[in-house]
């Protein structure tokens, strides 16, 4: 674990640059709501300005950082300190192990960035709700051809599971294919799984190569929802071979959100309403601009405990029947 959490915050969420084009099924495009400092943040640490942040609303967390680190703090003021020092904003910030970065009350805006970098990780572990990477994934997918191809999926693969070794086993696939025994001491046969998707891209070699390092000893699956719905699409496309992968994905998606779940209470929510997203508790924050309808989706996102912050009362609770 890279950080760990001492104080969560009023509300603390992981936030990307969100997705478009799904208006249609009740999915909005959210994401970050200060798209200028979300991506300040990411490029003051070296990262791709679409990685995903933590958004901190009104009141930021306590976050112990547990291996070296490289952040930046934009948007709203919120005071941070490392081990109770000022530092300052808008700025790249080295951290070291051990060091307890916090904030206080914002004094000027409702939203402040914390973007990270972790040694070569960034914020990939994160368990996704809709997830954008499984189909930024699926366009290389289509789109690749040849060694781009084995690119892409090792790719993935390291997104959702840690040991890979993505480097060395691109080397040894490339090295087979000039004849040399290069990696396969370490990678065995996923070595010649590579290679024949290097030679026939179709779903059956992708899902053997995907299933291959999921079974691997020393291979840990940390993203197991994206996994799952990549494997599951995969096998669909195989079943219905008139069936693209973009389709296939948007079906499984589909089903899920149909199905409904709850989130544990371990989770971190995000402002993301997705169909059949359900917590135990959810925290409101009042937008000028919300409608009836929004509060009516904003409201029942919680099963057991809510909690609205407003400026001024806007529901008041119905009489108990008699």
């Amino acid at each position: 674990m890279a950080i760990k959490v001492l104080k969560s915050g009023l509300a603390t969420t992981v936030q990307d640059a969100g997705r478009e084009g799904y208006y249609n099924v009740g999915i909005p495009l959210s994401g970050a709501l200060d798209q200028y400092s979300f991506r300040a943040a990411n490029l003051l640490v070296g990262n791709d300005e679409n990685t995903a942040v933590l958004e901190c609303a009104l009141m930021g967390p306590d976050l112990e950082f547990q291996r070296d680190a490289v952040i930046a703090v934009t948007g709203a003021e919120m005071a941070p300190k490392l081990n109770g020092t000022p530092a300052p904003r808008n700025e790249a910030i080295a951290v070291k192990a051990g060091t307890v970065v916090s904030f206080g009350i914002m004094r000027v805006g409702a939203r402040a960035y914390i973007a990270k970098q972790l040694a070569k990780a960034g914020f990939s572990q994160i368990e996704p709700m809709a997830c954008s990477t499984l189909y930024d994934a699926t366009k290389k997918f289509e789109k690749e051809t040849g060694l781009n191809q084995v690119v892409a999926v090792m790719a993935f693969i390291s997104d959702c599971m840690s040991g890979t070794g993505k480097t060395p086993f691109l080397e040894a696939v490339e090295a087979r294919r000039r004849g040399s025994t290069k990696g396969t001491a370490k990678f065995g046969r996923l070595v010649d799984l590579g290679v024949a998707l290097l030679n026939d891209p179709t779903p059956s070699t992708r899902l053997a190569l995907l299933e291959g390092f999921h079974a691997r000893s020393g291979t840990y699956c940390f993203r197991r929802e994206m996994y799952h719905a990549m494997r599951a699409a995969l096998l669909l496309c195989i079943s219905r071979p008139s069936c693209t992968l973009t389709d296939a994905i948007w079906e499984i998606q589909s089903k899920s959100r149909h199905a409904g779940r709850i989130v544990s209470k371990l989770c971190v929510g995000s402002t993301l309403l997705v169909k059949g997203l359900e917590f135990e508790h959810a925290v409101v924050i009042h937008n000028p601009k919300m409608t009836r309808k929004d509060w009516y989706v904003a409201i029942t996102r919680a099963s057991h405990g809510l909690t609205l912050l407003v400026p001024a009362q806007r529901f008041r609770l119905a009489p108990e029947p008699t």
